[in-house]
Parts: C-alpha cells; sequence; structure tokens
C-alpha cells in the first residue's frame, strides 16, 4: 500500500483577510474628516444622498415638464409670413 498524505480543507483560512466592505464605503469612511466613523453610518450617508439626489432630479423633471424650452419665443428663420 503506498502511504499518501492528503492536507486537510480548511476553508475559513483563505478568507481571514477577505473585507466585503465596498470601495465607496472605505472612501466615505476615510473622506467624512472622522465624521463617519462605521460601514452602518457610511450606507447611512450613502443613502441619504441617494434619496436627494433623487428628489432634486424629479423635481427638475417635473417642474420643467409643461414649460416652453424656447419660453414662448419663436426663432426668427421659423417665422411663417
Amino acid at each position: 500500500m503506498s502511504q499518501v498524505k492528503f492536507e486537510e480543507f480548511q476553508s475559513q483560512s483563505s478568507y481571514r483577510g477577505f473585507d466585503d466592505t465596498s470601495k465607496m464605503v472605505k472612501w466615505v469612511i476615510k473622506y467624512s474628516g472622522g465624521f463617519i466613523k462605521s460601514k452602518i453610518g457610511a450606507n447611512y450617508f450613502l443613502l441619504g444622498v441617494f434619496v436627494v439626489f433623487t428628489i432634486l432630479s424629479l423635481f427638475t423633471i417635473f417642474s420643467s415638464a409643461g414649460k416652453d424650452p424656447l419660453n414662448g419665443e419663436v426663432p426668427v428663420d421659423q417665422i411663417i409670413p
């Protein structure tokens, strides 16, 4: 019989240095000036930024929907005599 040794597979040893934090969350924590210190705080901040920009976008879209882009002025080359 041959003497073959198998190494046991340790699944957790390969994931010791694995960090599942996104780059955007790391960036917010790094550049917040100490105001945001945790992943949860950074996630709430990013969620707030998303909500604010969504509201501003919707406000801009719907406030300009009924307006004439030329402010009622007709270009000279489109006037029919």
